[in-house]
């Protein structure tokens, strides 16, 4: 059964469950949007920003990989692999590296994750806790005119620094 992708125009927040489509197993976006902006955000993969469209001009100014939809997979993938283009946030490091015996991989460790979401009209915070990391991930993401604001937070919960 198909889905439209999760359009949420009222006033009244809404909590997310990440969500696919059962016949296509794609992410379903939540979309924002304002008279000048639309942007679509996947909490199923990362919490990714893979659109952000001037409704004036319907312009994506996001890169999108043709051959490549945007699907769930796992933390120790390489990302160039799963790349549908979009803008991700690398936590807490670009490269694979390790760490005190841990092994973080490229874009980082959130960059995989299913983010819950809870939504309004012209807002979303997403929420996910890292799975090598010790810590809480917070990112709101709101449309304001013609911008886009976001902020993002970490809140550490382990024993050591």
């Amino acid at each position: 059964m198909l889905r439209p992708p999760q359009r949420l125009t009222g006033r009244h927040a809404k909590h997310i469950m990440f969500k696919q489509n059962e016949a296509t197993m794609e992410p379903i976006p939540i979309h924002l949007e304002n008279p000048s902006l639309r942007i679509s955000v996947l909490p199923g993969v990362g919490a990714k920003i893979f659109d952000l469209i001037d409704r004036s001009t319907g312009q994506n100014f996001l890169w999108r990989n043709p051959r490549i939809l945007p699907q769930s997979y796992p933390i120790e993938a390489n990302f160039d692999n799963y790349w549908c283009g979009g803008w991700d946030d690398g936590f807490p490091t670009c490269e694979t590296c390790a760490h005190k015996g841990e092994v973080y991989p490229n874009l980082g460790e959130l960059r995989s994750l299913h983010w819950q979401a809870d939504a309004g009209a012209d807002e979303v915070t997403l929420t996910a806790h890292g799975p090598i990391s010790p810590v809480n991930a917070c990112k709101s993401v709101r449309l304001r005119g013609a911008s886009v604001e976001m902020d993002f937070s970490l809140t550490h919960r382990g024993h050591l620094p």
